[in-house]
């Protein structure tokens, strides 16, 4: 049975995706490396506004420690999101303890982006601490600034694990997507 030209493109898409995704689960140094247990990975799309999501774009992911200090808390209320500085910073996705075990997404916001849009980054987290599987999903809201920036800002956001040590990242996805208004997500 031949495959139709729209199955085939189809296959060859979602293997592309599962190379993306294990590549970016792969890429990037830390303090510990991470351990990749399966390819399976999830993609979405953008809702609204992908000419404005072209400035703000997952540059990195790790797995790291919480830093000391730890960051500021993003906001997880889709009406209070929280503002991004003017200078690059780093926020947690949940409540962290300095040297926990944590993954770490490394964001590029560049000159260009609408100012006062809100962008809401959404994480899916599998992994085990010693012997127990866990999985956890995190939905932040971000709001750009009030001016026009002039240069790259770098954001990193940590989800902390909630351990110091014994924990194995088996998978992560991270979907951003413009809001349609602040305060209206998605």
């Amino acid at each position: 049975m031949t495959a139709t030209p729209a199955r085939a493109s189809a296959r060859r898409s979602w293997g592309w995706l599962a190379v993306i995704v294990v590549a970016g689960i792969a890429v990037g140094t830390g303090t510990a490396a991470f351990v990749v247990q399966s390819g399976s990975g999830a993609a979405g799309g953008v809702q609204t506004g992908s000419q404005f999501l072209m400035h703000w774009q997952q540059t990195g992911v790790i797995s790291a420690t919480t830093p000391d200090p730890v960051p500021a808390l993003a906001s997880v209320a889709v009406a209070l999101p929280t503002r991004l500085t003017a200078a690059s910073s780093s926020f947690a996705l949940d409540a962290a303890t300095a040297g926990h075990e944590a993954v770490e997404w490394v964001f590029s916001e560049t000159a260009g982006i609408a100012t006062s849009q809100e962008i809401e980054v959404a994480v899916q987290i599998t992994y085990t601490v010693g012997t127990v599987a866990h999985s956890v999903a995190v939905e932040a809201y971000l709001e750009t600034q009030v001016a026009a920036i002039g240069e790259t800002l770098t954001f990193d956001l940590y989800w902390d694990s909630g351990a110091a040590t014994g924990v194995t990242f088996a998978s992560e996805t991270e979907i951003s997507q413009a809001c349609s208004a602040v305060g209206t997500c998605p």
